[in-house]
């Protein structure tokens, strides 16, 4: 059980956390729960080894984003005995709860382990040459969990669980697959966008917040883009659609909160001029993807080449526009509402993308095409 603030004696003695975590989960979940326990773990010694050591660390970065944010919720993570991947969280008599089922730490343990070997091994990639294999592994699977266990803490500050679990037990039971429930599907794949973009943000700031040197920090952005997709692939695999938006629509929205923050935090003159050096990392990316379908869900190259990619993610992005309304009302941490995009936009990221397809298929290099681009946006502006 870790306990994520400090709290006085009288407290201590008279709350216990783990009960009220394991009654909540017995009155309204529908199946057996249990907390995973080391000793009767079937996993070898590395994972259960893994699954502590975060574990222990777990405080710290909850305290971290708490502080990064100026918020103090009163949260507890658990981790639970299940061969099958989730995460979920919920609020009960004002204390908020997030779960990780075990099966989620274990399988990116073992993809990340994989594909670590891969990248050093395979000598093809500059950025992975002269690594140390299970320094990557090790940069993969903290990138990776944190970016489950940021994006349930994402659910909790911004409203998500004050808004939603005081109708519904868990975030997940919003969904269906019942058309008539198509706008509440959207709701919910909204605020799932919301805290996917968040935890890409925390990210983000944390690796320039650490790191200075600008290879190093596309060498980190490619790892934790890795992370991202990987969890994205590994929870896709065991749940498929309907709760989440589609592989290729979290990508877009995460890679544009990504390039969003680097602008913000970046200091430079020109942060523009840096966002297009570092996003060079995403050609590497996409190969990589391609290259290891074993560890990756190869259907998100198919969705990121759909043509429907912009409009289904701006009907997100319209969506997350009406609920941020709401979910500030009850939010630790309040976003400012934001207009919602418009036919216009929609139809220049249409071109833009048009744009991008014909000058590749011309024998144009991607960077070359987005360096056009860019200067047509600023001939555009009257730069």
């Amino acid at each position: 059980m870790q306990k994520m603030k400090k709290d006085d004696l009288v407290e201590r003695n008279t709350f216990d956390a783990e009960a009220e975590f394991m009654e909540y989960l017995r009155e309204n979940a529908p199946d057996d729960y249990e907390l995973f326990d080391e000793s009767k773990s079937g996993y070898s010694y590395f994972e259960n080894m893994l699954i502590s050591n975060i574990s222990k660390s777990i405080p710290d970065l909850i305290n971290k984003m708490s502080e990064a944010r100026g918020v103090s919720p009163d949260v507890y993570v658990f981790c639970l005995q299940k061969e099958f991947v989730n995460a979920l969280c919920f609020k009960k008599n004002q204390h908020y709860y997030i779960g990780i089922y075990s099966a989620a730490y274990v399988e990116l343990i073992r993809r990340t382990q994989i594909l670590a070997g891969y990248l050093v091994r395979d000598g093809q990639w500059e950025l992975y040459k002269n690594r140390n294999e299970s320094e990557l592994q090790a940069l993969l699977w903290i990138d990776a969990f944190r970016m489950i266990l940021t994006h349930e803490f994402m659910h909790i500050i911004l409203g998500h669980c004050d808004t939603v679990c005081n109708k519904e037990a868990f975030l997940w039971e919003v969904s269906s697959s019942d058309s008539q429930n198509a706008l509440k599907n959207r709701k919910q794949q909204a605020l799932e966008m919301f805290a996917d973009a968040f935890a890409a943000e925390d990210a983000v700031q944390q690796i320039f917040a650490w790191v200075k040197d600008l290879n190093e920090i596309r060498y980190r952005l490619l790892n934790y883009y890795l992370s991202i997709v990987m969890v994205f692939s590994v929870f896709d695999k065991y749940q498929g659609g309907g709760t989440h938006p589609g592989l290729g629509v979290r990508f877009l929205y995460m890679s544009s909160a990504i390039d969003d923050t680097i602008r913000k935090v970046s200091g430079a003159s020109d942060p523009e001029k840096i966002v297009e050096e570092i996003d060079t990392v995403i050609i590497l990316f996409m190969e990589i993807i391609q290259q290891y379908p074993r560890i990756f869900a190869y259907n998100i190259i198919a969705e990121l080449g759909d043509e429907n990619i912009y409009k289904e993610y701006v009907q997100l992005y319209n969506t997350a526009s009406d609920i941020v309304k709401e979910t500030n009302k009850y939010a630790l941490y309040h976003l400012e509402e934001f207009s919602k995009i418009g036919d216009t936009a929609l139809e220049a990221m249409d071109n833009e993308r048009n744009i991008l397809y014909n000058a590749t298929n011309a024998g144009m290099s991607y960077d070359e095409a987005c360096e056009m681009i860019y200067y047509m946006k600023r001939l555009d502006n009257g730069e």
